[in-house]
């Protein structure tokens, strides 16, 4: 049950990218309403489960911390797809394994195991391969900024392990209604404040975008971000962070198959070790939970 909710999620976000390249809406905008609706559509299981019950007010700065890491890593990651091809920004965004590791041993001094390092490296290597391929082209155009749309999904990535990390924190003293609403509720309030005052536009757009609103809240948010939010209450954040890197695989698939963004027999290799490396990972991460389960 729990490795399947998390190839859900995987499948959930990996339409992220391609909702987003199908909308003519400002990166923060979509993030806003990406944020906005899905708080309010947990906003009933929440009253219901009474979890603002739950909250302990010593908790407030972390929650606020975490929302303030997943608002920038939604506002980094949405913007590099206007710059650069879907393969580079997945790859880039999701390259959290390094960073996790990398924050959980300087805040931590927590030293993954023997098979986690095997899968971030393998992973690792699988992400090189794909991002040293030449960049696919969207409707016949080359990317002229892929360098800027690299370097944004990278900060983006940076932010996404930072709020991996605090989320596996709040996750062991929460349940997942009382953890959920409140970051997808500051989150949204941190990005609704980032947009009045740049001015940046939230109204006015055509039933379309607001179709794809929805949508970007609803599949990638709720299914995607809730299902993984669910599992750091079982697999550490190293795993979740590896589980991930499954999202360019499904995103470069989406994107063959709507924007004709081939990928390379290299790139298709790289996709390979990435699973690889979630299936190591995972077995690794299996075996933990079932020693910490007691016998029968």
């Amino acid at each position: 049950m729990k490795f399947l909710v998390t190839v859900i999620g995987i499948v959930a976000v990996s339409t992220a990218s391609i909702i987003i390249r199908l909308s003519e809406a400002p990166a923060l905008t979509l993030a806003t309403y990406r944020l906005g609706l899905s708080a309010l559509v947990m906003l009933p299981y929440f009253l219901y489960a009474e979890g603002y019950k739950k909250w302990d007010r010593r908790d407030v700065k972390l929650f606020l911390l975490t929302s303030f890491f997943l608002a920038f890593h939604f506002i980094f990651w949405i913007s590099s797809l206007r710059y650069t091809s879907i393969l580079n920004s997945t790859i880039l965004v999701t390259l959290n394994p390094i960073f996790v590791t990398f924050f959980s041993f300087i805040l931590f001094k927590k030293i993954p195991g023997r098979g986690i390092i095997f899968g971030i490296l393998l992973a690792l290597s699988g992400s090189f391969i794909l991002y040293y391929q030449p960049s696919p082209s969207l409707n016949g155009q080359v990317f002229p900024q892929a360098l800027l749309g690299n370097s944004l999904a990278l900060t983006g990535g940076v932010f996404a392990s930072l709020y991996l990390i605090c989320t596996s924190i709040l996750r062991k003293r929460y349940n997942l209604i009382s953890f959920v609403f409140p970051v997808y509720g500051f989150t949204f309030l941190i990005l609704a404040m980032f947009t009045l005052l740049s001015s940046t536009k939230l109204t006015g757009f055509n039933s379309r975008e607001y179709l794809i609103f929805i949508l970007f809240a609803l599949i990638p948010q709720i299914v995607g971000h809730t299902s993984f939010n669910w599992a750091l209450k079982l697999f550490s954040p190293n795993f979740i962070a590896l589980a991930i890197l499954g999202e360019p695989i499904g995103a470069t698939m989406l994107g063959l198959i709507i924007f004709k963004e081939i990928p390379t027999p290299w790139a298709i290799l790289g996709a390979v070790m990435i699973l690889m490396a979630i299936l190591v990972s995972g077995r690794e991460e299996g075996e933990k939970i079932k020693n910490r389960m007691p016998s029968r």
